[in-house]
């Protein structure tokens, strides 16, 4: 979930030794061209997870400490973190699609 969050603050490490140098439009396009890539790595991480919490869901699996609680509904947070990660790239392509159009970020 804090990777959505440092989406939409632009926390994450950019190599912008030309990026910093775009004008709001460039670097509008420069983030939707590079989108293709977010939906891959986000569509992998979505289609694992699942498969991750199903297997954990099946053997109804749990921790190996004395306690035993069960792990399972603890591993929907990966597929669902990563869900909820496109959404906020959905917004952000929607955001520079506008950008590059318009040249003028939009208010929302």
């Amino acid at each position: 979930m804090a990777g959505a969050y440092d989406l939409v603050t632009k926390a994450h490490i950019r190599v912008d030794f030309l990026y910093e140098h775009l004008s709001l439009r460039g670097k509008a396009i420069i983030d939707l061209i590079t989108f293709p890539l977010f939906v891959l790595i986000i569509t992998i991480l979505v289609w694992k997870g699942i498969d991750f919490f199903w297997f954990s869901l099946s053997h109804l699996e749990r921790s190996a400490s004395m306690w035993a609680p069960p792990i399972y509904p603890v591993k929907i947070i990966i597929p669902l973190a990563a869900f909820l990660g496109g959404l906020q790239g959905l917004a952000d392509f929607i955001r520079n699609l506008i950008t590059a159009i318009t040249g003028k970020r939009p208010a929302i």
